[in-house]
């Protein structure tokens, strides 16, 4: 599996690509992963499965954001 840093600023096609090729990765702790149905299933660092998903360039892209304002968000503490 490959690990990859949200600080890159992945593009949603090379997850795609990197995920049509190798079938799994990891980003900022979440795992990435396709079905045998090529069904794009997403899992917490917690453990959690948090997301099951048609595997499209755009569903990429959001998780890929998602994860990007999480990270923003841990990193600038609450926002009052």
């Amino acid at each position: 599996m490959t690990t990859l840093t949200i600080r890159s600023q992945l593009p949603a096609e090379a997850l795609y690509g990197l995920l049509r090729e190798e079938r799994r990765a990891e980003i900022g702790g979440y795992v990435f992963g396709l079905d045998p149905d090529n069904l794009l299933w997403i899992t917490s660092p917690y453990g959690i499965d948090v997301a099951f998903l048609d595997f499209t360039i755009e569903n990429c892209g959001r998780w890929i954001e998602a994860i990007g304002n999480e990270a923003e968000e841990r990193e600038g503490g609450a926002v009052a």
